[in-house]
């Protein structure tokens, strides 16, 4: 059990971690927007746009049901002997 906890100790910690890593030289600057950025609230449009993609990406979907039937199917031709 020790040998397993060094090694994770070993594998998932990191003794430079609280040395700071300075600035990158390979970073570029960014430059600032040129138009204003849209800080608005959300139109209520929006937002119901957001909840309908939210509750159909969650909903069971004809894939869900024809994987269902065509096991049934299967299921059936196998006890009669026509599969």
């Amino acid at each position: 059990m020790a040998d397993i906890e060094e090694h994770l100790r070993w594998v998932h910690s990191d003794p430079d971690m609280e040395i700071p890593l300075g600035d990158c030289p390979r970073l570029e600057p960014v430059a600032p927007p040129t138009s204003p950025l849209e800080c608005k609230e959300p139109s209520l449009l929006e937002v119901k746009e957001v909840v309908r993609k939210a509750r159909v990406g969650s909903a069971p979907g004809p894939k869900i049901y024809h994987t269902r039937t065509t096991r049934c199917a299967l299921s059936c031709c196998v006890d009669y002997g026509t599969y």
